[in-house]
């Protein structure tokens, strides 16, 4: 006989031992006979525990958007307000140095003023030798032709006046027909402006304290209802 025969028959000559019977754990046979309540109120409890963390996430990118919505806006203000600052101050030196040339060229445009005597002039006749007083008079005849000549080239003076004077003033007619452009007053804000200013900024964090309160409440109605 070979090895392996006699390993067969030595195999077949044990004897195996038999089972008796087959036990269960009786507590964990009646957990899951009796639990299917149990695992599903589990999975509803672990159903709200989800809800409640994207609640939570979503409530967070709502606070996130908020917050860079207020930056924006504050940025915004802020801009603008430089830009204004910026604006009056260049408005101010503007007009400065418009000031300054106007005042350069009323002084140059000025008329030298002299002192102008008026009245009679005085002549003191000199004393000669003896207390003797000399005058002297001095006769030229009259020519008729040169005074007609005379009168005829001031009344064409006068004509010619008139003219002028005619066109000048259709002239600043027209000038005054144009619309007249004007000037930009700049003015510094006064304390009650600048007060007013800052209630409107104030205004605007209430509104949107509001707003985030409203927010608040929204969201605890949604949790309510689930």
């Amino acid at each position: 006989m070979g090895k392996i025969e006699r390993a067969k028959a030595n195999a077949k000559g044990k004897r195996q031992p038999k089972v008796e019977a087959v036990e269960f754990d009786r507590e964990k046979r009646r957990d899951y006979l009796t639990g299917f309540h149990k695992r599903k109120l589990a999975r509803i409890k672990q159903a709200k525990e989800i809800a409640a963390t994207k609640e939570k996430e979503l409530k967070r990118e709502a606070r996130k958007e908020l917050r860079e919505e207020r930056k924006k806006e504050v940025e915004e203000m802020a801009k603008a307000l430089h830009d204004e600052a910026r604006k009056a101050a260049a408005f101010a030196r503007g007009v400065n140095e418009s000031d300054m040339e106007t005042d350069e060229e009323d002084e140059l445009t000025a008329p030298a003023t002299t002192d102008i005597q008026t009245g009679e002039d005085e002549f003191v006749d000199e004393e000669l030798d003896g207390e003797q007083k000399l005058s002297t008079v001095r006769i030229e005849p009259m020519d008729l032709d040169a005074d007609t000549s005379s009168e005829e080239e001031s009344e064409e003076e006068d004509d010619g006046k008139e003219k002028d004077g005619r066109k000048n003033n259709m002239a600043k007619k027209k000038k005054s027909d144009k619309p007249k452009v004007k000037k930009k007053k700049f003015r510094y804000l006064t304390a009650g402006e600048r007060k007013q200013d800052r209630r409107k900024i104030r205004e605007k964090k209430d509104k949107f304290k509001e707003k985030r309160a409203a927010m608040k409440e929204t969201s605890g109605a949604t949790r309510k209802k689930r």
